[in-house]
């Protein structure tokens, strides 16, 4: 998973910058753009779709604990295009993610996240017709910069559980995503 060496390398790095450049954690509401690649499988049978970028945004509050740690909780919704294998008219999903997430500050404002929530998934083949939601857990850690001003940018893994749909193939979701935005004081 060249992914979770690529977040640990990061995070690793702004160790060796001065201490002097300790940031302390931002308390506020948050409003982010995201962009993600995601892998939408089929858990019954191990089958990958396409994978697809997916757009959206993330709305959050993050309260401070200490100048090192503090809490997120968020929720936002990406949307996609795949072809849904056994509906060939759904081209379109949606996924949402809720949850709360948990960071330790290190060096000139970076961070270190592990986060934990709640899924959903649906197809769509139109604004009148999409199929069930369905809900799982999620779970996912990301790396991160917020200057003094607000400004935000981090990437994130994403893994759900799976996902129970009446009348599809039980699926899950799994990516990367990457959030800019800005923290208001």
């Amino acid at each position: 998973m060249r992914s979770k060496t690529f977040l640990v390398l990061l995070f690793s790095i702004n160790f060796l910058l001065p201490n002097w450049l300790q940031a302390e954690p931002i308390q506020g509401f948050g409003l982010h753009l995201s962009i993600g690649d995601l892998q939408i499988s089929n858990s019954s049978i191990d089958q990958n779709y396409e994978q697809s970028f997916a757009y959206g945004g993330i709305v959050d509050y993050q309260w401070t604990a200490s100048n090192y740690f503090s809490m997120r909780l968020f929720g936002g919704e990406h949307i996609g295009s795949v072809q849904q294998p056994n509906k060939p008219n759904y081209n379109y999903f949606k996924t949402g993610l809720f949850g709360l997430e948990a960071r330790v500050w290190a060096g000139s404002y970076w961070f270190l996240g592990v986060q934990a929530g709640q899924a959903y998934l649906t197809w769509i083949e139109s604004i009148e017709s999409y199929t069930e939601i369905a809900w799982t857990n999620q779970n996912g850690y990301g790396v991160g910069f917020e200057s003094k001003n607000g400004w935000t940018f981090a990437i994130y893994t994403q893994k759900t559980g799976t996902m129970k749909f009446g009348d599809l193939p039980d699926q899950d979701v799994e990516g990367i995503r990457f959030e800019a935005g800005y923290r208001w004081k």
